[in-house]
């Protein structure tokens, strides 16, 4: 006589203490007549427990939206499940390793994961910074938190005191540390705007004063009064933006700025002669200033897209876990 067949089904049953439940083996005699269990789970549920079985078993888990259109689609409230995205994927992973103990297999397959992400991942870290900056802290990768870091302390002036708070002590005093520096260094530049000069003249003429022509002293007025009526608006480091705007509308990056950076002279303000030598000055200042602004333009992030600092280069000794890192190393000697 033939053994009985017996299909084994893996289950996901609610749980009380579980997030996204609990993984239950589950014999049924014969061929089923009923929808499976696997069916009756909903597509996100199942890839959360699928990347969690894929960790275990030596594979790389799969973090990237099903369908990249709907990656930015808004989940309604109703539906109780997370976004389809690279953020909410490694999130649930997290969870569920450290609700089943299995962090030590899990984590290592997600850097792996992270790796095979490539661009994808600097994306994912510049449209939810600071939530990854709490995962870096999870999984103690330093790559990521320097990255989400850096994101952080330029929107830091903008953020909430709760959103501040959701942050991790340790990573949350980094961050004021370097928010701090990057005001410090704005002050520094737009000190420089306000007080910036032309060497004197080598030969001053009759007209000239204290070393400079009458249209250098128009320039410098007119310039020095833009930047003051910038800085008393708030579009220093003190606004919205941190200065972002201002500062690229000095640099002249690019033609989108060109036309703002200063008040120009009208055509019958004086004759035409006299405001192309103005003009002349009022960009010689430009100059100036230009060299002086230019790192706070420079990014050290991976991507970015946002109206906002990204120059801070976080230290790898600013790292939380940096010490322990070189614990680690020392015991393995």
């Amino acid at each position: 006589m033939y053994p009985a067949l017996i299909e084994v089904d893996l289950v996901v049953v609610p749980a009380a203490d579980r997030k996204y439940g609990r993984l239950e083996i589950e014999a049924v005699a014969g061929v089923p007549q009923r929808a499976q269990p696997a069916d009756l789970l909903s597509p996100k549920l199942r890839k959360i427990w699928g990347n969690v079985i894929k960790s275990l078993s030596g594979r790389t888990p799969f973090l990237k939206p099903d369908d990249p259109r709907v990656q930015r689609r808004a989940i309604l409230a109703e539906q109780e499940e997370e976004p389809d995205d690279v953020l909410h994927n490694t999130k649930a992973l997290i969870t569920l390793a450290e609700e089943l103990g299995a962090t030590e297999t899990v984590f290592p397959a997600l850097d792996d994961a992270f790796e095979d992400l490539g661009h994808d991942l600097g994306e994912a870290v510049a449209e939810g910074p600071v939530q990854w900056l709490c995962i870096s802290m999870t999984l103690r990768d330093s790559w990521i938190f320097k990255d989400a870091a850096c994101h952080v302390v330029g929107k830091w002036h903008n953020l909430e005191p709760e959103v501040k708070l959701s942050i991790p002590e340790a990573a949350r005093r980094v961050c004021q540390s370097y928010s701090d520096k990057l005001v410090q260094r704005c002050k520094d530049v737009e000190d420089f705007f306000m007080t910036v000069e032309f060497e004197p003249l080598e030969n001053p003429g009759s007209s000239d004063l204290l070393g400079l022509s009458p249209h250098m002293w128009v320039a410098l007025t007119r310039f020095r009064e833009w930047v003051y009526v910038n800085i008393s608006l708030a579009n220093g480091f003190h606004g919205e933006d941190g200065g972002y705007n201002f500062y690229r509308y000095m640099y002249n990056e690019d033609d989108e700025y060109d036309e703002d950076w200063v008040p120009y002279l009208m055509d019958d303000d004086c004759p035409q002669e006299d405001i192309d030598e103005i003009h002349g000055y009022l960009h010689r200042l430009r100059e100036f200033c230009q060299e002086e602004v230019e790192p706070l333009l420079k990014s050290n992030v991976s991507h970015s897209t946002g109206r906002y600092l990204t120059c801070t280069k976080i230290k790898d000794e600013d790292i939380p876990w940096y010490d322990d890192d070189d614990d680690d190393d020392d015991d393995d000697v």
